[in-house]
């Protein structure tokens, strides 16, 4: 009997796809050799991925840099930016906030709330 690893990481599957792509295993026995892996290890569609990627020189083994737009606007120099307008205005409100800032109102308001741990104490 197989066991099953309970814990991997994407880069040892791919390893284990580039060698057994190296011994010229077909995707479809990849894909039943990889299953020590777990249900979830790798699909055969990206298996075949993989494989043409190895088959047109790939190496690396890590995911590759993507480009675009960034995840989070909220970074430390834009935390102490909003904090310092909110400091020099006690009355500011989130969307002149986000618009200072050039960032959206709901981004604007998680910094204030999660990061600034800021909130409402009362309301006219």
């Amino acid at each position: 009997m197989v066991r099953q690893l309970e814990t991997y990481s994407n880069v040892e599957v791919r390893g284990t796809v580039r060698f057994l792509w190296v011994k010229r295993f077909a995707s479809t026995e990849i894909h039943r050799e990889i299953s020590v892996h777990g249900p979830y290890a790798m699909s055969r569609p990206a298996i075949v991925k993989w494989c043409q990627q190895f088959e047109d020189g790939r190496t690396d083994l890590t995911d590759a840099e993507r480009q675009g737009r960034p995840t989070t606007v909220s970074t430390s120099d834009m935390v102490q930016r909003e904090e310092d307008i909110i400091l020099s205005n006690r009355r500011a409100r989130v969307a002149h906030i986000a618009q200072e800032l050039g960032i959206s109102v709901g981004s604007a308001h998680s910094i204030v709330r999660r990061q600034l741990d800021y909130r409402k104490l009362c309301s006219r």
